[in-house]
């Protein structure tokens, strides 16, 4: 795959780049065709029907991510499983202890599972030092940020790094050498 491409994937994979308004059509009020008569007869005037204005349905409320323990933040998007593959886990990890951290002093969070979320006040409150999100595009997370992929960028004292998902990561030997360069700069 392309970098390329692989970029559009992680901005774009879970995305609608647009969506067309379907419009309800509106019933037309039949009007009486005057007929000529001899004598004058008087109609009374067709009653138009009142529609009902259609309102746009409403965006979903935004949530914001569950409270945070730790100074690592790290988001995934695994719809399938609640919890990280075994063997995701064990390289998340491995990630984790080269720049001298373990998973257990990470927040870890499959957005999958989380309604409509909102991030930005996590980076804006400061609420984490580091945010890297795995598989995760910005847009999901009510984020207008414009990140690279694998390269940090520090935002208002936070540092963020988008990222593949792990399974992808795990099974490119490039992808993990531009991860590692990438948390040697954060970390």
């Amino acid at each position: 795959m392309s970098s390329q491409a692989a970029l559009y994937q992680i901005l774009f994979q879970n995305d609608i780049l647009f969506q067309l308004e379907t419009i309800q059509p509106v019933g037309v009020a039949e009007r009486a065709v005057p007929v000529a008569e001899k004598t004058p007869v008087t109609q009374p005037a067709p009653a138009v029907k009142n529609t009902p204005t259609v309102q746009a349905p409403s965006a979903p409320a935004l949530q914001e991510l569950p409270a945070l323990k730790h100074q690592i933040l790290i988001l995934t998007e695994q719809p399938g499983h609640q919890e990280l593959a075994q063997a995701e886990s064990v390289f998340l990890d491995n990630i984790l202890k080269a720049v001298k951290y373990s998973i257990d002093q990470a927040d870890l969070i499959n957005i999958s599972f989380l309604p409509p979320t909102d991030a930005s006040k996590v980076i804006s409150e400061r609420k984490t030092a580091r945010l890297i999100t795995f598989g995760v595009p910005t847009a999901r997370l009510n984020l207008d940020l414009l990140l690279t992929p694998y390269t940090p960028k520090q935002i208002n004292g936070v540092w963020c790094l988008l990222a593949d998902p792990l399974g992808m990561i795990e099974a490119d030997r490039e992808l993990k050498k531009k991860l590692w360069q990438a948390l040697q700069a954060m970390f």
